[in-house]
């Protein structure tokens, strides 16, 4: 039996550590909804129109017809669904965490948003029926890496590239309040739901009994629930008068590793194998530093003078309600 060389056990464990961590990565701390996101809000938002269709169809085929609007970004053809509705929900945006940070992949990252938001502007200015609410998708990652500091909505915008980039996706749509229309921004943290998302990604190192922190774990993650996410842009956009900037983040962050011991023990599987910091530089260059060891304890100030209330306020309950299955995020029973 040949002797493996030990540059090849390198090669053979950073290759299992990319295998095992790459998802993550693409989701983590991500500036953009995943499709189970922007299906579980098409459910609920279509409720009141879907009563003959089937609740899976009815939000599909809506979503497909925006995405084809999205990738033509044209203001044209969204005029006949912006005029006359009663909301406006911008959640476009290329995922960040796929692929390396080349030039290229950055300025897909910027523009992917801010061009789909200068063309719903320009089909509001447009519509003769304006809209009663803008809806404008948003980050945790406009504060940057704020280390200990608890931070809401009150703080300005960090330092960083990912900072820049949601500042901006912010400010593409600023416009529509000038034209009259109501506008609240959503700065999302991590969204956990069992039908997709980072959740696959976070649990699969555990199944393999590779579960661990990443970096020292020490690095606060700011997070929330998925039904909690689809209830809190619905109540925006119910609840007149709420407009600005809202964090839609659980009350309780918590730190990384405290994240893995919750979800080790919830899959009865150990949280004992961190990945240094260095090794994820090494394998996400730039990325890691703004995705997977930033440190962001955000909190839900404004929300909650609102009088909004969180279905899933702590993680634990949270982790052990997907695993049970819970409830969809769609439409509410009754």
């Amino acid at each position: 039996m040949p002797k493996t060389s030990f540059s090849g056990l390198i090669i053979l464990a950073l290759t299992l550590l990319t295998v095992l961590i790459a998802p993550t990565t693409a989701q983590a701390q991500q500036s953009a909804p995943s499709d189970d996101e922007v299906n579980a809000i098409a459910k609920q938002l279509f409720c009141p129109v879907c009563e003959n269709t089937p609740l899976d169809v009815c939000p599909t085929q809506a979503c497909a017809q925006w995405r084809e609007l999205i990738r033509e970004k044209l203001a044209a053809g969204w005029s006949e669904h912006v005029d006359g509705a009663l909301a406006v929900v911008n959640l476009t945006g290329d995922n960040l965490g796929r692929g390396r940070w080349t030039a290229a992949k950055r300025e897909r990252i910027r523009t992917s948003r801010t061009g789909p938001g200068a063309a719903l502007v320009e089909a509001v200015r447009k519509a003769g029926t304006k809209p009663r609410v803008f809806v404008q998708g948003s980050a945790v990652g406009f504060y940057g890496d704020p280390g200990e500091v608890e931070v809401d909505e009150t703080f300005a915008a960090g330092a960083g590239f990912l900072a820049g980039v949601v500042e901006a996706w912010e400010a593409s749509t600023r416009e529509v309040e000038a034209l009259g229309v109501r506008r609240a921004i959503v700065r999302s943290g991590i969204v956990l739901g069992r039908d997709g998302g980072v959740w696959p990604s976070l649990v699969r190192p555990f199944r393999f009994f590779a579960g661990g922190p990443l970096g020292g774990g020490r690095q606060w993650f700011s997070w929330i629930s998925l039904t909690d996410e689809v209830r809190a842009i619905r109540h925006l956009i119910e609840t007149e008068g709420l407009a600005g900037p809202f964090d839609l983040t659980a009350p309780k962050p918590l730190r990384q590793i405290e994240l893995c011991r919750i979800i080790g023990r919830a899959l009865r599987r150990p949280c004992w194998a961190p990945v240094p910091a260095f090794v994820l530089r090494l394998l996400f260059g730039a990325k890691a530093g703004e995705t997977l060891l930033v440190s962001q304890r955000v909190l839900p100030g404004r929300l909650i003078e609102t009088g909004f209330e969180f279905r899933h306020p702590d993680a634990a309950a949270a982790v052990a309600d997907i695993l049970r299955g819970g409830l969809p995020a769609g439409c509410p029973a009754g």
